[in-house]
């Protein structure tokens, strides 16, 4: 998952109020209805307007059944270990038919447990090292 076309405004801009009526346009009913017309695999901030492809709606991806702490997910994996960048580029190759999908889960199992390995011994390493 991705967090895509993040607005801000900087803090010390001539333009604020011009900014906050593109944001607000942006975010706005009347773009959602543009773009539902021209999905592209992404998901609203108004998921009424929002449907696959087959016109199926996708009111469960906005659908939470409790609060997550994904602030915990990962504090067991050692520094500096970021499966992302594999995912990305592994997956990439899926859209250019390098790999199937299920060739693309067995590399980046492969390649993510390898890397994974480099990032724990590294960890062990400068352990020893600081002592």
């Amino acid at each position: 998952m991705q967090l895509l076309d993040l607005f801000s405004i900087h803090a010390d801009s001539s333009n604020k109020s011009l900014a906050w009526e593109f944001i607000k346009f942006v975010n706005s009913e009347e773009m959602a209805k543009a773009l539902s017309k021209t999905y592209d695999g992404s998901l609203s901030v108004r998921p009424a307007y929002i449907n696959d492809k087959k016109g199926n709606k996708l009111d469960a991806f906005y659908t939470f059944t409790e609060k997550r702490h994904n602030s915990r997910r990962n504090t067991n994996l050692p520094p500096g270990f970021k499966i992302y960048g594999i995912v990305n580029t592994i997956m990439s190759r899926v859209l250019t038919d390098e790999y199937t999908l299920d060739e693309a889960i067995q590399k980046i199992q492969e390649v993510g447990n390898e890397q994974l390995n480099k990032a724990y011994e590294k960890q062990k390493l400068d352990k020893t090292s600081a002592k």
